[in-house]
């Protein structure tokens, strides 16, 4: 199998290790190879393989989190604890073999990663993303960690669903916006997360306004229809003429956009969050005490407006499902912006980590061959 790893050049060049190049990331030089891995050991009769699943990555996408998740890990390298680092955090991959206790998989079934939270649905198996490590190319993963890919599911669509779908599904379900209506609005509309959250409120009727910084061609504003989308104010007055306008605020960076977000809800609304921007000192291009003020506005003014300020994190198991029983549905169906094979990692990085008109998921189809 050959795969994408960060690594050191010594090493790469010392191991046969196909070396790409250096990949600049939050002032972090990464050196990038392409490995050939072998088919792990996997006992089906074992006892600690009971309930596990040896999988084959077909192809894998990373989202915003692991740009934070690569850069800490790179300090094992540096110390010389680690020799490479795969990456990764969502997948497709062929079922190789199966523990005895397994039931509902067998080798040769493709599967996604489960990602539900806050829990996996089986005692003492961790809730959350299934892995952290896609690009590794094989996986051994509690069968809890995984579901069935839809056979219209293309290999690349299907490693670039999981995350995106159950975290939107979640996010619109905690909302309460099902349930009461409502004038909702997407921030980052450029966003993997965002992406997924308009599509699906579009398919309930509710189209957002979608918020965005940047320019879109014809056509990717064809693929959010009937959201419209409006260039994001970067000054709260700008903003007056949406003030108390809107019931449900979704929003992918908590730390960009919470005083606007609070602002234009009505009395009574609800912000949703996921995530904020400046996950890692080295991505950040502000301090904390930069976004104290914008945190400490959006908390007084939640207290007059009597509204729901709301974290969240990913979806449940169900979330997930209901997202796959409508993905041949097109407002579930994952927007793809490229695919990549291993020896193109370094345009899969930059189009990943450092494209500001990057337009859905980047994905990478590893080479299948075995040892």
């Amino acid at each position: 199998m050959r795969a994408l790893v960060v690594t050191t050049k010594q090493y790469a060049d010392s191991n046969e290790m196909d070396f790409l190049g250096v990949f600049n990331l939050g002032a972090k030089d990464l050196s990038v190879a392409v490995a050939n891995f072998c088919q792990p050991t996997f006992d089906p009769d074992s006892p600690s393989n009971a309930a596990y699943i040896l999988i084959k990555v077909l192809a894998f996408s990373c989202n915003y989190r692991d740009k934070g998740l690569l850069l800490n890990n790179v300090q094992l390298l540096e110390s010389g604890t680690r020799e490479f680092l795969p990456f990764g955090s969502e997948f497709c991959g062929e079922v190789l073999a199966v523990g005895k206790e397994v039931e509902g998989l067998k080798p040769g079934d493709r599967v996604m990663g489960n990602n539900a939270y806050p829990g996996s649905g089986v005692e003492g198996v961790l809730p959350g993303v299934a892995t952290n490590f896609a690009s590794l190319g094989y996986l051994r993963l509690h069968m809890a960690k995984v579901v069935l890919v839809p056979e219209y599911f293309s290999d690349e669509a299907a490693a670039a669903f999981s995350i995106g779908a159950q975290t939107a599904a979640g996010m619109i379900r905690a909302s309460g916006v099902l349930n009461t209506g409502g004038v909702p609005l997407v921030f980052s509309a450029r966003s993997a997360t965002s992406l997924f959250l308009i599509r699906q409120l579009n398919y309930y009727g509710l189209p957002p306004l979608c918020v965005t910084s940047s320019v879109w061609s014809e056509e990717e504003i064809k693929q959010i229809l009937p959201a419209q989308l409006v260039e994001e104010f970067y000054s709260l007055r700008k903003w007056n003429s949406y003030r108390n306008h809107f019931t449900h605020v979704f929003d992918p960076f908590f730390d960009m956009n919470i005083d606007i977000a609070t602002t234009i809800l009505k009395q009574g609304g609800t912000y949703m969050t996921c995530g904020f921007k400046n996950q890692h000192p080295l991505l950040s291009s502000s301090s904390p005490t930069e976004i104290e003020p914008k945190v400490r506005s959006a908390l007084a003014l939640s207290i007059p407006k009597l509204l729901s300020l709301r974290g969240h994190c990913l979806g449940t198991d169900n979330d997930l499902r209901f997202s796959l029983e409508h993905s041949n549905e097109s407002m579930f169906t994952p927007i793809i912006d490229s695919v990549y094979g291993p020896t193109d990692g370094m345009l899969f990085l930059t189009k990943s980590f450092a494209d500001p008109a990057r337009f859905g998921k980047v994905v990478m189809k590893l080479d299948g061959n075995d040892c």
